[in-house]
């Protein structure tokens, strides 16, 4: 089965349009840059744990949800499974890269994807069957489709190091409420006509490494946090805005927020005063 599929991203201040096709495997998606798979967690509560793996060649990466300047997120079809109620993937905390083509959010190496998964008839084996659409990226950034499918029953044989594979991103996974680390204030400020959020953190896990990844408003770009002051265990950071036309259509905006520390990961909605 071949699949081929066209993407349009940005690269910069022009667009790239990039049409490849890709060998659909059952079970495994291999190609030069990079690896695709399922992998078999355990079943406990009515439910498995599983996850998507990509595994990309050195020097490549691919995106987060929320891909930053120029990228492609990874897009999940679950609807050709059968005896599945619900799939829950979880995306675990992302790194911040720049390369020729901007800033991009995502995952070098490796990354898994933690999943849920609950059958319509726990009696029943689960036919698992993935569309899985994703972009290897170097100098170029390269689309891929594959196509990955398992059978999970009750009694199938778990692999213990895919089990502690789905384990490790799990705990990659940010939480509501991480020990630690807590999202205190966002406001927005303007120096001689530049917007930036003014974000207050608290908690002994923030470090100079920490990073905040900014979702839920799509007319103007959050880039990377800059440590300004810090009093006891509070420390105040300011993100630059880019495309932001009107400040005041970001007041009032609910925004999620991921913070990425060296020891804690949080993810939180917050309000713009």
């Amino acid at each position: 089965m071949t699949a081929i599929r066209k993407w349009t991203t940005a690269f910069g201040s022009g667009l790239c349009a990039l049409a490849i096709a890709a060998t659909a495997e059952t079970g495994a998606g291999q190609f030069n840059h990079s690896r695709a798979r399922l992998l078999q967690g355990q079943f406990a509560d009515g439910a498995w744990t599983a996850g998507v793996e990509i595994d990309l060649a050195e020097g490549w990466k691919t995106y987060w949800r929320m891909p930053g300047e120029a990228g492609i997120a990874p897009e999940f079809d679950w609807s050709g499974s059968h005896n599945v109620a619900d799939v829950v993937v979880r995306w675990p905390a992302p790194g911040r890269y720049h390369d020729a083509s901007g800033e991009t959010i995502g995952y070098a190496e490796r990354v898994v994807f933690p999943i849920t998964v609950r059958p319509e008839n726990p009696s029943q084996p689960i036919e698992l069957d993935l569309q899985l659409s994703y972009a290897a990226c170097k100098n170029i950034c390269i689309p891929v489709h594959v196509e990955l499918s398992q059978v999970l029953t009750e009694t199938s044989a778990i692999s213990s190091p895919a089990a502690a594979l789905i384990a490790q991103f799990e705990a990659r996974v940010p939480q509501r409420e991480t020990p630690g680390l807590e999202l205190k204030q966002t406001r927005l400020e303007e120096t001689a006509g530049e917007p930036r959020l003014a974000v207050t953190l608290t908690g002994e896990a923030v470090d100079t490494s920490t990073d905040i990844f900014i979702e839920n408003f799509d007319r103007a770009y959050f880039r990377a946090p800059r440590p300004v002051g810090r009093t006891g265990d509070t420390t105040l950071f300011h993100i630059p805005i880019d495309g932001l036309a009107d400040p005041d259509l970001l007041r009032g905006q609910t925004l999620q927020l991921t913070v990425v520390t060296g020891t804690a990961r949080l993810i939180g909605e917050v309000t713009v005063e």
